[in-house]
């Protein structure tokens, strides 16, 4: 309600300073105009400013239009400010043309002309006619002729006057806001800091211990551990155990805070054992309050303990409006936290032996206690999950933890190469008698393209078979050629510069968070042109990297993985790492995206990937039962009903082509995973140094539409990645083609990936490490190879009842499939195939022939039963 009334008042401010604006407007017009009521108007303004009076309307009509349009409440400061400007520079102008009147031979005194117009100036005040201006023309004004006069009298007096307002004017404009500023931060914590101890004093945390009677003792302090935080929490326990003074005492499982002199909650020890309890603890005791000032620093480390926001919201709950802490129950430390320690009785022998009952108080001593409104008992904290505490609140890592691009310096010697490359290109098509010429050029961050025109009766193809000779001309660069530039009418011929230029990781993050609305963006680099190039990931929707040694792939994965968790919570992004290498992702280590720990084996990969599937699936039914078919569409669905909303899952499998020589069944897995996931939002990138077809078979290239290729070792390479050659005369080091239909919609994009260094990647990744904890998914944990009933190995153990039911399933059929198994078991095409697989292993069905391979496996007991 407070929040709509402070808008509506805001709103009433800005309407009000609006039409005061518009009404300046009106009367500045009009006065400039002399339309009707207008020269009475200006009669007084001209009476100060003289002949300007048309300039102060003027600026008067400014002022107007900044009341109409920054109507903030905020900018009234800002608005005097300029208005007070306008004032003074008028008042020193009119002076200035009072002068230059005078030297011009002006006659009348100051007095004299200014009395004559004062009293014209009345006779049209009282009249509402227009007097004539002769009577206030052709002078500077009272204020100007002031100015000037007082000039001549106190020069140098007036003239620091003037600068002093000026400086006082102009350091308040710049300085106030900081100071309103600083002044508000520092009452806001003097505020806090005096909040947090009077609640610590009256919890019983901070005030001075009460003095021990005969028998009886109402507080003892206790130094406990904190299950939750890991730290010592300062309490004040009231006890209510006694015991023989020679039986050891176990600590209570739990004691109670209490304050309030005649309380019912007072419960009786003997005084003995509270001092040999207190010895072992060697606790301070408070008796004034210079002593609990002398114990600063112990004071500032309590309140430190207590900062979280949930203690010191459960403990000020405790304590009501009059001051009186009620209770509180806490947790007692266990024997093996306090070795050696008197212990108390526990709370079971507490209550077998007779309670003591308190000493009896003289009646005249008891005082009628107003009755208070009894606060529930603070309940014991659970821990909270992980995810709700940590993720919820996630905020992710600063740009600037990124290094700033250096500038080289070197873009005029390109400049310089490239002029002399295009002479030369030039001459080249005159002696071969080529009908073209150098169009125009432009400086990429790796290479220059020279647009190429042709003659129209000259061939493109006749330019590819001589890129051999145009290198030899241009001493050895290399050249590429694109017959043709998408959307232009020339050809480019694509030389490498001279000086190349490193394109920085953080500038093509600003473009990513320039445009911060669109989820799950990367950075693919610079074109040409120097444009930064970025993509949601999520539209590839997956990604085949390839590249030999020192082509700039692994650099490239670097600024993808960097991208992707800078920019999104675990809660919208989750990644699996598969690193044969061992070393090459072992920077994102422990951060808390990881749904499993890096793998570095082969058959934790499969067995992962497998596990992948399976997660497909269960979404799948998910999205089966909210009437959905996408990740989006689920998640939003979901968000609507309050329910937990799925993340993008991206999978990271380097070295491909290592893996599938150790595990050949990878390669249906992942198919598998390319053919369906993307509705899922599950998302592959995979990379590899070898992409032959034996590794990068037909199946996963038409399933995988967008392909990275950087510099490969032969032409053959380059067409199994991009269906063309071009990738072996790449010039490395993050110079790379693209193929996809989300950046470019018809060729090739060549284009410069940006550079991240690994010291750029441990900050980001180290933020994530210190300030959040991982949460891995518990079904990707343990990715060992278990051996199945069979002997064999393979993904999860099958049990006997599920083999058994499935082979009594198949003896009562003549065939059988992998699919029949999946529909009347309810199986997972993992599962279905390693129990179709176990049958063919055990004899129980044979492989088709090729007439009737459609059919499935055929059953070997219930072969030719028909025939």
């Amino acid at each position: 309600m407070s929040e709509t009334k402070s808008t509506l008042l805001v709103q009433q401010q800005k309407i009000s300073r609006g039409l005061k604006g518009i009404i300046v407007a009106l009367l500045a017009l009009i006065g400039i105009l002399k339309i009707s009521i207008g020269g009475v108007i200006n009669v007084p303004v001209a009476l100060l400013f003289g002949d300007l009076f048309v300039v102060v309307f003027s600026l008067l009509v400014v002022y107007a239009f900044y009341l109409i349009f920054f109507p903030r409440p905020q900018s009234k400061r800002r608005a005097c400010f300029v208005f007070l400007s306008i004032f003074g520079l008028l008042t020193i102008s009119s002076a200035f043309y009072a002068g230059s009147l005078r030297d011009y031979g002006r006659d009348g005194t100051l007095f004299s002309d200014n009395l004559k117009t004062m009293v014209n100036l009345a006779r049209a005040t009282f009249s509402f006619t227009p007097p004539s201006p002769a009577y206030f023309y052709d002078y500077g004004g009272i204020l100007g002729e002031g100015l000037l006069y007082l000039l001549s009298v106190f020069p140098l007096p007036l003239i620091i006057i003037i600068l002093v307002l000026g400086n006082i004017g102009f350091a308040t404009l710049l300085l106030w806001p900081i100071l309103v500023k600083l002044y508000a931060a520092i009452k806001e914590e003097i505020r806090d800091w005096k909040k947090r101890k009077r609640v610590l004093h009256e919890a019983g945390l901070l005030d001075e211990p009460e003095k021990e009677e005969s028998d009886h003792v109402a507080v003892t302090d206790v130094l406990r551990d904190n299950e939750v935080r890991g730290s010592n929490l300062l309490h004040r326990v009231g006890s209510a155990v006694s015991d023989e003074a020679e039986k050891p005492l176990p600590p209570p499982p739990s004691l109670h805070a209490v304050k309030g002199e005649g309380s019912a909650m007072h419960r009786a020890m003997p005084s003995e054992e509270v001092a040999a309890f207190d010895e072992h603890f060697e606790l301070p005791t408070l008796d004034s309050e210079e002593e609990f000032e002398a114990l600063d620093p112990t004071l500032i480390s309590t309140m430190e303990k207590v900062e979280s926001e949930e203690e010191f919201e459960a403990l000020e709950r405790a304590v009501d409006h009059s001051g009186t802490f009620e209770a509180v129950a806490f947790t007692a430390p266990s024997d093996a936290e306090i070795e050696g320690a008197p212990a108390l009785p526990a709370e079971e022998e507490a209550r077998e032996e007779a309670p003591l009952s308190p000493t009896p108080e003289p009646v005249s001593e008891i005082e009628p206690v107003a009755s208070t409104p009894t606060r529930p008992e603070v309940p014991k904290k659970e821990p909270k999950p992980r995810i709700a505490s940590s993720y919820i609140n996630f905020r992710l890592p600063n740009i600037n933890l990124l290094d700033d691009s250096i500038d080289t310096g070197k873009e005029a010697e390109n400049r310089a190469y490239a002029a002399d490359y295009e002479q030369r290109i030039n001459a080249f098509f005159t002696d071969f008698n080529v009908g073209a010429r150098v169009f125009s050029w432009t400086i990429g961050s790796t290479f220059t393209r020279f647009e190429i025109q042709l003659e129209p009766t000259e061939s493109v193809k006749a330019i590819t078979p001589l890129l051999n000779d145009i290198s030899l001309r241009l001493n050895g660069a290399a050249v590429r050629f694109e017959e043709i530039l998408p959307g232009k009418a020339t050809s480019g011929l694509e030389v490498g510069n001279m000086h190349r230029t490193i394109v920085n990781f953080k500038d093509c993050m600003h473009k990513i968070v320039a445009n911060k609305r669109k989820k799950y963006l990367v950075p693919l680099g610079k074109d040409v042109a120097g444009n930064v190039i970025i993509a949601p990931f999520t539209d590839f929707p997956h990604l085949l990297v390839a590249g030999a040694t020192g082509s700039g792939k692994s650099v490239f994965i670097h600024t993808v993985l960097t991208s992707l968790i800078m920019m999104h919570s675990p809660l919208e992004l989750r990644l699996m790492l598969i690193d044969p290498k061992r070393v090459e992702l072992a920077a994102y280590n422990n951060i808390p995206h990881l749904i499993t720990p890096i793998i570095k084996e082969p058959s934790e990969a499969k067995v992962a990937l497998d596990r992948l599937i399976d997660e497909m699936e269960k979404r799948y039914k998910l999205f089966e039962k909210t009437g959905v078919g996408k990740l989006n569409d689920y998640n939003d669905v979901i968000s609507d009903m309050g329910g937990e909303t799925l993340p993008v899952i991206v999978a990271i499998v380097d070295e491909f082509a290592d893996l599938f020589e150790s595990e050949k069944e990878i390669s249906n897995l992942v198919l598998r995973l390319v053919q369906k996931s993307r509705a899922a939002g599950i998302h592959l990138l995979i990379a590899t140094q070898r992409p032959s077809v034996q590794v990068i078979t037909g199946n996963i290239k038409a399933n995988i539409p967008s392909r990275v290729a950087f510099m490969t070792a032969s032409v053959q390479d380059s067409m199994t990645i991009i269906g063309c050659g071009g990738a072996e005369d790449l010039l490395g080091y993050g110079d790379m083609l693209v193929d996809s239909i989300t950046t470019n919609h018809r060729g090739l994009l060549r284009v410069q990936a940006p550079f991240v260094q690994v010291k750029e990647v441990l900050r980001v990744t180290n933020y994530l490490r210190t300030n959040y904890m991982t949460d891995f998914y518990p079904e990707f944990l343990d990715l060992k190879e278990k051996v199945n009933v069979f002997g064999g190995t393979g993904g999860p153990v099958i049990s006997d009842d599920l083999y058994q039911a499935v082979l009594d399933f198949t003896l009562q059929n003549e065939t059988i499939s992998i699919s029949r198994l999946q529909q009347n078991f309810g199986l997972g095409w993992p599962r279905a195939r390693q129990l179709y697989d176990q049958l063919m292993q055990n004899g129980v069905i044979e492989p088709p022939d090729e007439a009737n391979s459609a059919k499935g496996a055929v059953v070997i007991a219930n072969k030719g039963r028909n025939d």
